[in-house]
């Protein structure tokens, strides 16, 4: 399998169900790159992937909002910017079929938010 992602110890939460969340979509986007020779297969795990990482920052923002996490405005936002950035993607994809630019989101967002966004959330499961 192709590891677009590597799980790496430094983005655990802390947060058993976000932490098992985010392995799980790590998972899940490597699975996808796996199957780039098929269009409408791509097509179709984006669109699971979009609704599995909506469905994971739905966890995460109740989360924050039961702690009354300091920065959920921001955390939130960054979560919707993900979302739309995805779905722009996939449009994109749908016309071109270049996959590249989704790779290097997927890879670049999920190290920098985990480093960031994620690794805040440790603190308030201690």
């Amino acid at each position: 399998m192709i590891q677009l992602i590597e799980w790496r110890d430094e983005f655990c939460t802390g947060i058993d169900g976000v932490d098992y969340e985010h392995e799980e979509l790590i998972r899940h986007i490597n699975s996808l790159f796996e199957k780039a020779h098929d269009k409408q297969s791509m097509i179709n795990s984006i669109n699971e992937i979009y609704a599995e990482i909506a469905g994971h920052f739905v966890l995460e923002e109740q989360i924050m909002k039961n702690e009354k996490y300091d920065q959920y405005e921001e955390h939130r936002q960054d979560h919707a910017k993900l979302l739309d950035d995805i779905g722009d993607i996939a449009e994109a994809y749908e016309s071109d079929e270049d996959i590249t630019k989704l790779q290097q989101l997927m890879n670049d967002w999920f190290v920098e938010h985990f480093k960031t966004h994620d690794a805040r959330l440790h603190r308030i499961s201690k």
